[in-house]
């Protein structure tokens, strides 16, 4: 894969590519607090020939020098890059905060997103926050100060035992993660979650990408209340959900193949794409 860069007015926007000439293109975007090496165990088992773009959101990994994160903003970068690397609209997958940013992308930008694949994120629907929750959201950080003190290896590990279901998803994520100090860490998940609690509340409607829609997620995700909310959207509307089964939140670090049937599953019901042949 080659490895580029958007400069932007807030700090560059680190991304790979790999070229193909496969007919659907895909966009990875990867969860709080990791980057875009969380696809590694994937991209080799996605179809050849396929076109793809792994984004370092911003203030991730390779974004770091990054100012601020915000939603909307991320998923204005994306597009750009998108519009950049891409001949043809994306089938876009996104997890956790991935996912969020993929659905303002979806909306904000209806022609670059040929179908969205969300994984472990909850709708950007102010109704799939109660109040308890928007206030843990925005406190999400504070809970993890108690490792300071213990070193970012203390805290990598914590956070991975709570977001992997399986030894091999909590290893990879722990090496993730301890490339940033704890400190880091612990601005990252502020970041994300005090961000996403603001960027749902200034919504003045839901969210509601009209391009084709597709949910995953651990059967195991224990992070907040992710797995009940996306059985509450996939009911709501009308579109699937495909729990994995021994997987957590990270669910692509417990099983890359099943996740990767699961996007070529829904890629292949996309009109006039398939990701699988």
């Amino acid at each position: 894969m080659e490895s580029k860069r958007l400069e932007t007015a807030y700090g560059p926007v680190a991304y790979r590519v790999r070229p193909g000439a496969g007919s659907l293109p895909l966009v990875l975007l990867h969860g709080r607090a990791a980057d875009s090496t969380q696809w590694d165990g994937v991209v080799p088992l996605l179809a050849v020939d396929a076109p793809l773009v792994l984004v370092d959101l911003p203030c991730h990994g390779a974004s770091r020098a990054y100012e601020g994160f915000h939603y909307d903003r991320a998923a204005d970068h994306v597009a750009e890059i998108m519009r950049l690397e891409l001949a043809r609209p994306a089938l876009v997958v996104g997890h956790s905060i991935g996912g969020a940013v993929a659905q303002a992308l979806a909306v904000r930008y209806p022609d670059a997103a040929s179908g969205l694949l969300v994984a472990d994120a909850a709708p950007l629907d102010a109704r799939a926050y109660s109040a308890f929750d928007r206030f843990a959201l925005k406190r999400s950080a504070t809970s993890l100060r108690v490792y300071e003190e213990r070193s970012v290896r203390g805290l990598a590990g914590g956070m991975a035992k709570e977001l992997a279901a399986t030894a091999a998803g909590r290893e990879a994520l722990h090496e993730i993660f301890a490339r940033t100090d704890a400190l880091g860490l612990c601005r990252l998940v502020s970041l994300a979650d005090g961000e996403l609690v603001r960027y749902v509340e200034r919504m003045a409607e839901p969210q509601s990408p009209a391009c084709p829609l597709f949910l995953a997620c651990g059967a195991r995700d224990r992070l907040n209340k992710t797995r009940r909310a996306m059985r509450a959207w996939a009911q709501r509307a009308g579109v699937p959900l495909r729990e994995l089964e021994g997987c957590g939140h990270f669910c692509m670090l417990d099983d890359p193949a099943a996740f990767a049937r699961a996007v070529a599953a829904f890629a292949d019901d996309l009109p006039g794409a398939c990701a699988s042949c």
